[in-house]
């Protein structure tokens, strides 16, 4: 089903271990603080151009609390490994590195194992997540996130709003809460990027790795799942400034047609199938429904396009043919232009 080879469709927790066991060399010091409030979670992928930025954004953090940085690069070919490690024998007290010795990505499509082995690592109370190609801006941006969820339990993150710079700037891709600092489960239902991940900083009790179901590993896109994680074990907090920048490239992104493809639909399809079923009983169960259908009716169109593909409508058939009849009509009366209060 997959064009490339060492892509695995069905992905199992024995399969990831195994992987993430094989292919992972850890570089760290005896020298390394030994209980840090928070880590910060840095996934990096060729990106060379830009994990200076990156690194000094966080390690200008001034706090009052130990951190770790654990940083997880996969297998990059362009420099940016050898730049870390520069950074890690620098700050050895600070820096955790794991080092992909092949690819991870290959197997996945993504970020994932890379994701999960550096979430892993990582021992603080709480978790503040960056891409290597992102930054921090403000020095108080880490202990303004922290000194939020030690004060009020209930919260389960705390997120701020990032420049966007680098490639259509101009565009409006994460929601704009306007004044309000408190997010709930139905403001994340959106088609709109509700939170840029660079921004986020997690309570570690609130996303936990028993809160990584298996289906989980198949899913093509990761952030829904952590930010409605999140929010369905409490409320997130904002900050409304920009504390960071959130960088949009053609490297940063499948850009391949990948993400555009009739096996990468069918997988949103069954991640939405399985956060319905999730989340079951909860405020977003129209959402999920609608997002289930939109998904079908996407099938379709990828069915004919360039041209009809017998194999792929009869795929789409059957997805269709597992809804509900009441689901079913209206997805068929969504196809002719039906309104829906959650399409864009």
């Amino acid at each position: 089903m997959m064009s490339d080879p060492h892509l695995i469709s069905n992905l199992t927790w024995e399969k990831a271990n195994e992987l993430i066991d094989a292919y992972t060399e850890e570089i760290s010091s005896e020298n390394l603080c030994p209980n840090p409030l928070a880590s910060v979670r840095v996934s990096t992928y060729q990106h060379e151009a830009f994990v200076r930025q990156c690194m000094d954004g966080i390690l200008d953090q001034v706090t009052d609390f130990p951190f770790e940085i654990v940083v997880g690069d996969d297998g990059s070919t362009d420099g940016a490994f050898k730049i870390l490690s520069e950074y890690q024998k620098q700050n050895p007290d600070k820096i955790r590195l794991f080092r992909s010795v092949s690819n991870l990505g290959r197997y996945t499509g993504s970020g994932l194992l890379n994701g999960i082995r550096i979430r892993r690592a990582c021992r603080g109370k709480y978790i503040a997540l960056l891409e290597g190609d992102d930054y921090w801006t403000s020095p108080d941006k880490l202990q303004r996130q922290v000194d939020l969820l030690e004060s009020n339990n209930e919260l389960s993150a705390a997120f701020h709003d990032v420049e966007i710079i680098g490639d259509w700037a101009g565009e409006q891709i994460f929601v704009d809460y306007g004044d309000k600092t408190l997010i709930g489960f139905d403001d994340l239902m959106t088609f709109e990027t509700p939170i840029a991940f660079g921004s986020l900083v997690l309570r570690e009790s609130c996303m936990t790795m028993d809160d990584f179901p298996e289906w989980r590993l198949n899913a093509p896109v990761g952030d829904i799942l952590t930010f409605a994680q999140l929010a369905s074990k409490g409320p997130i907090a904002r900050i409304p400034e920009k504390l960071g920048v959130y960088r949009r490239h053609a490297g940063g992104m499948t850009s391949d047609g990948t993400l555009n493809s009739f096996d990468n639909s069918l997988r949103m399809l069954n991640m939405f199938r399985n956060m319905r079923h999730h989340f079951a009983g909860g405020p977003a169960d129209d959402y999920f429904d609608y997002r289930i259908r939109s998904m079908v009716r996407v099938l379709f169109k990828r069915s004919r396009r360039p041209a009809w593909n017998q194999k792929h409508l009869f795929a789409s058939l059957r997805e269709l043919a597992k809804l509900p009849l009441g689901q079913i009509l209206l997805t068929i009366q969504e196809h002719f232009g039906r309104n829906n209060k959650y399409q864009s």
